[in-house]
């Protein structure tokens, strides 16, 4: 069997009934975020509690350095999350238009160069759908970082972990739990991260 060099696709696949959730509007008319009906909010972090401006701290959230050096706890943390889920997850609210040169090139600018080629694949494959499979880590790890970086929007689903994450700002990812969160806080214990109210 040959394997391809190609970078990898999320496919297109049909909505699930657990997915619909998310379909309503997360965010209230104050703009402050919530959590859809039978989940738990949380925030994946790397400090135990929101840091306020003047926190010397907030270099650390603002330097580029520090971001991508802290990358590696995500990623982490992800990938395990992902083999719990049988290496896979769903791609929901994709709100990027990747057959759009201008939105590719400024992805580009903000990824790594692996991402890039990710990025031209998906400008010139991509079939447009709500809802994605996402099935190789690379994949994955792709879309992690376009969630730090705030590059790229929309959320990802482990649907046996009954777990989603949207992207967020200030490398703080908001993750929807819909059981306890204990297993998940240890996990996030283990790559140094927070999971915070």
């Amino acid at each position: 069997m040959k394997k391809s060099c190609l970078p990898p696709l999320p496919k297109p696949t049909e909505k699930p009934r657990a997915l619909e959730v998310f379909g309503g509007e997360l965010w209230s008319e104050e703009g402050d975020l919530r959590a859809p009906k039978g989940y738990r909010l949380l925030y994946l972090d790397r400090f135990a509690h929101p840091l306020d401006r003047d926190d010397p701290r907030m270099e650390m959230v603002e330097g580029w350095y520090c971001r991508l050096a802290a990358e590696r706890s995500y990623l982490g943390f992800f990938e395990a999350l992902f083999a719990k889920n049988g290496g896979e997850a769903l791609l929901f609210g994709l709100g990027a238009d990747f057959s759009d040169p201008d939105v590719c090139v400024d992805k580009m600018e903000r990824l790594d160069r692996i991402d890039s080629y990710i990025v031209l694949r998906l400008h010139k494959d991509l079939v447009r759908s709500e809802v994605y499979v996402v099935d190789d880590v690379t994949l994955l790890g792709f879309f992690v970082r376009g969630f730090l970086r705030e590059a790229i929007d929309g959320g990802l689903y482990f649907e046996n972990l009954d777990l989603a994450v949207i992207a967020g700002h200030d490398m703080v990812l908001p993750l929807f739990l819909g059981s306890d969160g204990a297993v998940y806080r240890e996990l996030a214990a283990r790559w140094k991260l927070w999971l915070r109210e």
